[in-house]
């Protein structure tokens, strides 16, 4: 579906599946869900907009969006990818990552506190790409679910009260980095596969977490290590 520029796609309250959606109109949602994407790559520019208004991308192509959306119901990618160069581009909504994949083509922050969540029993990947940073605040929660970092990124860099709930486990494709027995002790990580690793805060990070896993990656990606001087090891 192409939704001009001066057009608007009011999904009002109903339930909607659409095979793609591109264009710069406007989307309405209302209270509404709009199901969308299927195995080709698109881009909508326009505004999605609607109270409780649930978005779900579906299919394995990316969909680009680069709008001021503002829907504060549901944002859910269940397959493919949903590409972002703006923080501005994903809207208040609820974030989940329910088996698609989260892609940062642009240094950002998403720095607004946000629900973000891990889909139970599925495997989601957040890519950033080349020479990029990512910034994530909140808590990310789920369980028994798998999510992935992956690129040619240069590094990734957790701003957030990362706490473990059930059976999360980060980059189970890589290594066995699993965020197990952490119970709800703030952590500050991520990591990159073929860059750096940046702690912001002064938290005590297990070396199972931190320590084991940079020299993992010094090893196999000759990776560089970097801490804030206020970071200590275990």
């Amino acid at each position: 579906m192409v939704v001009g520029a001066s057009g608007t796609f009011d999904v009002n309250g109903r339930t909607e599946t659409v095979a793609t959606i591109s264009g710069s109109g406007a989307i309405t949602l209302g209270a509404g869900t709009l199901t969308a994407g299927g195995t080709g790559d698109t881009s909508y520019s326009g505004v999605m907009s609607g109270t409780n208004g649930n978005f779900t991308k579906q299919g394995s192509g990316t969909l680009t969006l680069s709008g001021n959306n503002s829907h504060t119901g549901a944002l859910t990618i269940s397959a493919g990818t949903i590409a972002i160069s703006e923080a501005n581009d994903l809207a208040p909504a609820t974030l989940t990552l329910s088996g698609g994949t989260l892609s940062a083509t642009e240094t950002l922050d998403l720095a607004t506190s946000r629900p973000f969540a891990l889909a139970s029993g599925t495997s989601s990947s957040i890519s950033v790409a080349s020479g990029k940073q990512l910034g994530i605040a909140g808590v990310i929660s789920g369980s028994d679910c798998h999510q992935h970092l992956h690129g040619k990124f240069d590094r990734v860099v957790g701003n957030a009260d990362g706490r473990s709930r059930g059976d999360r486990r980060f980059a189970r494709h890589h290594h066995d980095c699993e965020q197990r027995n952490v119970g709800v002790q703030p952590i500050r990580y991520l990591h990159a596969l073929d860059g750096s690793v940046r702690q912001r805060r002064s938290h005590a990070v297990g070396h199972r977490h931190a320590g084991a896993l940079g020299q993992q990656h010094l090893h196999r990606h000759d990776s560089r290590i970097r801490r804030h001087p206020a970071t200590r090891r275990c």
